[in-house]
């Protein structure tokens, strides 16, 4: 790619902005946006790891004992009371 009338006046001159310039500097921007969006999903990861681990650190509720078994000896209770009902009927 050729440089334009006002570039070669300036390499003349000695006050030139070359389009081997401009090329470098728009790299250097895309290379510095890049970075900037790579480190960016980073912290977005680490926060989704974060997140997903702290939901793991509680474990299956069924196995713990926690709530979750409460729940299923409930629905049974529940579960007995309508099969009598239904039976009645």
């Amino acid at each position: 790619m050729g440089e334009n009338i006002f570039d070669s006046f300036g390499n003349f001159l000695g006050i030139s902005y070359t389009s081997n310039e401009r090329k470098r500097d728009k790299y250097q921007s895309l290379y510095s946006s890049l970075n900037g969006k790579i480190t960016k999903a980073s912290d977005e990861i680490d926060k989704a790891d974060g997140r997903f681990n702290r939901c793991c650190s509680y474990g299956n509720p069924e196995t713990t004992g926690e709530p979750g078994t409460v729940y299923a000896t409930a629905k049974q209770n529940l579960d007995d009371d309508y099969s009598v009902v239904l039976q009645v009927n």
